[in-house]
């Protein structure tokens, strides 16, 4: 990854979930992870967020899990960008930004 890349997550409780922000110099994806599945097997949800380089700074980036743990949400800039309802694997994101 070069050095203006940004990968972070956040796990669930029980750390068989994560929600997952990729970014590079093209575009941003929000997935999720099933971490309980084999490495290059847990993508099982995905959405691309940006397209172009990440316009933000890397601290207006959260990944939030709702209080039941049913839903995990990608936040930029305080705004919910993407998100996952774990239980049925929907998937929203409103439409792309892109510079």
């Amino acid at each position: 990854m070069a050095t203006n890349d940004i990968f972070e997550y956040r796990a669930n409780s029980d750390g068989s979930l994560a929600g997952v922000y990729e970014h590079d110099d093209d575009a941003g994806y929000f997935y999720l992870y099933d971490l309980r599945r084999h490495e290059g097997q847990r993508i099982i949800g995905a959405v691309r967020v940006f397209v172009g380089p990440f316009r933000y700074d890397r601290h207006d980036l959260a990944i939030r899990w709702s209080g039941d743990e049913r839903v995990v949400e990608l936040i930029v800039n305080g705004m919910i960008r993407a998100a996952f309802d774990v239980s049925g694997q929907q998937e929203a994101a409103p439409s792309i930004p892109s510079n």
